[in-house]
Protein backbone atom coordinates (compact mmCIF):
# COMPACT_ATOMS: atom_id res chain seq x y z
CA UNK A 1 0.00 0.00 0.00
CA UNK A 2 1.11 3.07 -1.13
CA UNK A 3 0.94 6.15 1.42
CA UNK A 4 -0.13 8.88 -0.12
CA UNK A 5 -0.20 12.91 1.87
CA UNK A 6 -3.21 14.57 1.65
CA UNK A 7 -2.69 18.28 1.10
CA UNK A 8 -5.36 20.57 2.87
CA UNK A 9 -5.12 24.11 0.97
CA UNK A 10 -6.33 27.06 3.40
CA UNK A 11 -6.17 29.80 1.39
CA UNK A 12 -9.48 29.29 -0.89
CA UNK A 13 -12.05 31.12 -2.83
CA UNK A 14 -16.04 30.61 -1.80
CA UNK A 15 -16.46 29.60 -4.90
CA UNK A 16 -13.85 26.98 -4.72
CA UNK A 17 -15.34 25.64 -1.41
CA UNK A 18 -19.08 25.41 -2.34
CA UNK A 19 -17.79 23.36 -5.06
CA UNK A 20 -16.09 21.26 -3.58
CA UNK A 21 -19.01 20.98 -0.82
CA UNK A 22 -21.56 19.74 -3.86
CA UNK A 23 -18.86 17.17 -5.37
CA UNK A 24 -18.88 15.75 -1.76
CA UNK A 25 -23.39 15.82 -1.50
CA UNK A 26 -23.36 14.08 -5.16
CA UNK A 27 -20.40 11.19 -3.97
CA UNK A 28 -22.43 10.73 -0.46
CA UNK A 29 -26.40 11.47 -2.65
CA UNK A 30 -27.05 14.06 0.37
CA UNK A 31 -28.30 17.02 1.32
CA UNK A 32 -26.02 17.48 4.49
CA UNK A 33 -23.37 15.42 5.89
CA UNK A 34 -20.74 15.76 8.59
CA UNK A 35 -17.65 17.45 8.79
CA UNK A 36 -16.10 13.60 8.97
CA UNK A 37 -18.08 12.79 6.03
CA UNK A 38 -16.65 15.70 4.46
CA UNK A 39 -12.70 15.17 5.33
CA UNK A 40 -12.99 11.81 3.81
CA UNK A 41 -14.29 13.03 0.89
CA UNK A 42 -13.45 16.56 0.17
CA UNK A 43 -10.24 18.09 -0.96
CA UNK A 44 -10.17 20.45 1.67
CA UNK A 45 -9.74 20.33 5.79
CA UNK A 46 -13.01 20.70 7.74
CA UNK A 47 -11.80 23.74 9.87
CA UNK A 48 -10.30 25.73 6.56
CA UNK A 49 -14.45 25.57 5.57
CA UNK A 50 -15.35 26.02 8.73
CA UNK A 51 -13.15 29.10 9.22
CA UNK A 52 -14.16 30.46 6.04
CA UNK A 53 -17.71 30.75 6.35
CA UNK A 54 -17.91 30.69 10.15
CA UNK A 55 -19.58 27.62 11.02
CA UNK A 56 -19.94 23.97 9.45
CA UNK A 57 -23.49 25.31 9.04
CA UNK A 58 -23.26 28.52 7.23
CA UNK A 59 -20.64 26.23 4.85
CA UNK A 60 -23.65 23.78 3.95
CA UNK A 61 -26.37 26.70 3.96
CA UNK A 62 -23.70 28.53 1.33
CA UNK A 63 -23.71 25.80 -0.89
CA UNK A 64 -27.97 25.27 -0.70
CA UNK A 65 -27.41 22.56 1.23
CA UNK A 66 -29.38 21.43 4.93
CA UNK A 67 -27.56 20.95 7.98
CA UNK A 68 -28.35 18.73 10.38
CA UNK A 69 -27.81 16.79 13.61
CA UNK A 70 -27.87 12.97 13.57
CA UNK A 71 -28.89 12.83 10.45
CA UNK A 72 -32.10 15.16 11.15
CA UNK A 73 -32.85 18.57 9.63
CA UNK A 74 -32.18 20.86 12.99
CA UNK A 75 -36.08 21.69 13.67
CA UNK A 76 -36.96 18.07 13.67
CA UNK A 77 -34.15 17.35 15.70
CA UNK A 78 -35.35 19.84 18.00
CA UNK A 79 -38.99 18.76 17.78
CA UNK A 80 -38.12 15.51 18.52
CA UNK A 81 -35.84 16.25 21.80
CA UNK A 82 -39.17 18.70 22.77
CA UNK A 83 -41.78 15.76 22.15
CA UNK A 84 -38.53 13.15 24.57
CA UNK A 85 -39.02 15.54 27.23
CA UNK A 86 -42.65 15.42 27.22
CA UNK A 87 -42.49 11.86 27.44
CA UNK A 88 -40.11 12.08 30.15
CA UNK A 89 -41.93 14.12 32.40
CA UNK A 90 -43.59 12.50 34.99
CA UNK A 91 -47.72 12.41 35.14
CA UNK A 92 -49.21 14.63 38.04
CA UNK A 93 -50.06 12.28 40.73
CA UNK A 94 -48.14 9.64 39.70
CA UNK A 95 -46.40 9.02 42.96
CA UNK A 96 -48.86 9.87 45.78
CA UNK A 97 -50.03 6.62 46.27
CA UNK A 98 -46.45 5.28 47.25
Amino acid sequence: MKFELKVYNTNISAEEAVADILTVSEILKKQSFTREEYQKYGKFHPASLTKKFGSWQNALNSAGLNYTRHGLPVRQYLGAILRDRQLLRPVAGEHESE
